[in-house]
């Protein structure tokens, strides 16, 4: 139970076939972000901003203006000297992450560039595998009693978990622990650490921060362990490296396998891309460590798929040492975003969503434009845009590089948290067109002006859904269910088309995608 299959992850093939009872429910056109017509209005409302002591929201509705002028100039000046003394304000209050993304601000004003400081790496304390297991720990999460046919048993997740601290603090998998953040039916879920060699004796443990995007947690323990393991600093590792996984399959502490990573950048997880590795992962292992041969955590086991061997997938130790400060600062991990959904090719990445007067809508985003950069940096990939956003926090401003109608566009833009299941968000409260796209990669025009169920298509994205019922351009396609199914965390929806390449015969299609949909930034 304590590692989740390939199957969990994409419920597309798990919900093809389910019977739906759902409506449509069509949501009110979404009122978009205020765009100044002008810049005297423009600095208009960044007074208005800046009063109000959002300062970030001030400077992109100025920044973002194209026209020159002096009373321009001086308003951005005005508010840089003022973000100079935020900066110093924040230092004498113990900086942390406000102080940084106010640095990381005024360095892309002045500079147009920074750089994230590189926590120091710490070595590990020993090169024995004996050592680096007492450093591992067996996690539980008993549930307490569920029925199976008829009768009643103990609902315990079993998963794996390893210290990263001296004092007791422990990384394991966000899905082993969920029933102690997230709303579910167990209210008596009990959470304990078992160590090695301790003849069963559990140990109290809480839960100190987790992410669901990256599927980690942080607990922690009154112990003090004999090994903790330090997290490589190096490169992510390449197909055909070695490494050694260590954790408690099916409950049985401190078991130790060998094997090399299969492939790299598997797209998996929300947030980033994941390796796939062939050491014998079985339930139990989630969360557990990946080492290299100086017992140096080079990634945390997350998946695998049921009924397939040698076929698992880890984190990487880059994304891991990325969210883990986020996890110390205790509850739920913020993320950034900036609110819009893309898709990748060979030409980079398409705005295909805008979420309605998030960051990006502010911003002046809008959906045909091309991502080239964030934050300074050259991009052309979602998982690299997707963690160069990690590099900051909500207080900080940014600038994106675009490309519009073939020109080149730099906009600010603030950011802020990222919600769980922005799909989800966007199915309940968006409209159907403007969520196709990104859904299930068919960009559709509407034939029936405020029903929003009857469209004809005018493009696909390949390698999507679209493309897999080969449907082509002018074919007609009416949107019979469309439904956010809470349950299995999972866009359903069902189709009628007709196809030119079937000949124009009617069929309804059935489709899922899950919400963690990893296409937003």
């Amino acid at each position: 139970m304590g590692i989740p299959t390939l199957n969990r992850f994409l419920v597309l093939s798990s919900l093809l076939g389910i019977l739906l009872t759902g409506c449509l429910n069509l949501p009110p056109v979404p009122a978009p972000a205020i765009v100044p017509p002008s810049l005297p209005t423009a600095l208009e409302l960044a007074q208005e901003e800046l009063l109000a002591q959002r300062w970030g929201k001030a400077w992109i509705l100025v920044a973002n203006r194209t026209e020159v002028s002096t009373e321009k100039a001086a308003f951005l000046s005005l508010l840089e000297s003022q973000l100079v003394d935020r900066l110093a304000e924040a230092k004498t209050q113990a900086g942390g992450r406000k102080t940084l993304d106010l640095e990381a601000t005024l360095s892309l004003i002045q500079n147009g560039s920074w750089v994230p400081p590189v926590s120091e790496a710490v070595e590990v304390e020993g090169s024995q595998a004996s050592l680096w297991l007492k450093g591992t720990a067996t996690v539980l999460v008993n549930r307490g009693l569920k029925v199976e046919n008829g009768a009643s048993q103990p609902d315990i997740v079993i998963g794996s978990g390893f210290f990263v601290s001296s004092d007791g603090f422990l990384l394991t998998n966000h899905h082993v622990i969920e029933s102690e953040v997230e709303p579910g039916p167990s209210l008596s879920s009990r959470l304990s650490v078992r160590l090695p060699g301790s003849k069963g004796e559990r140990l109290p443990a809480k839960v100190i921060g987790w992410d669901r995007n990256m599927d980690l947690a942080l607990l922690k323990v009154e112990f003090k362990p004999e090994f903790v393991f330090s997290l490589s600093s190096g490169p992510d590792l390449i197909p055909g490296q070695r490494l050694q996984a260590l954790g408690s399959p099916g409950g049985l502490e401190a078991t130790l396998t060998e094997g090399i990573v299969s492939a790299v950048h598997r797209p998996l997880l929300a947030v980033g891309e994941v390796m796939q590795i062939d050491a014998a992962i079985n339930p139990g292992n989630s969360g557990g460590p990946l080492v290299d041969s100086d017992g140096r955590v080079v990634g945390v086991v997350f998946a695998g798929i049921r009924d397939f061997q040698g076929v698992n997938f880890a984190i990487p130790t880059s994304l891991v040492r990325r969210v883990l400060p986020l996890l110390y600062s205790g509850g739920k991990a913020v993320l950034p975003w900036m609110g819009m959904g893309v898709q990748e090719d060979h030409k980079g990445l398409q705005v295909l969503y805008i979420t309605p007067r998030g960051p990006a809508d502010w911003a002046g985003v809008r959906i045909g434009d091309r991502v080239v950069g964030i934050a300074g940096v050259p991009t052309q990939e979602l998982s690299a845009a997707q963690i160069r956003l990690l590099d900051f926090g909500i207080d900080a401003v940014i600038p994106l590089d675009l490309e519009r109608e073939g020109r080149p566009l730099r906009l600010w833009s603030t950011l802020e948290p990222r919600p769980d299941f922005p799909l989800r968000d966007a199915a309940r409260d968006d409209l159907t067109e403007r969520v196709l796209p990104l859904a299930y990669g068919v960009v559709v025009e509407d034939r029936s002006p405020g029903l929003d169920r009857v469209f004809r298509v005018k493009s696909i994205w390949p390698g999507t859904a679209a493309e897999e019922l080969s449907l082509a351009e002018n074919d007609p396609l009416e949107v019979l269910e469309w439904v956010a199914d809470t349950e299995n965390k999972a866009l359903i929806t069902r189709w009628k088309i007709k196809r030119r390449l079937g000949g124009y015969l009617e069929s309804v299609v059935q489709l899922a995608v899950p919400f963690s949909s990893r296409l937003f930034l």
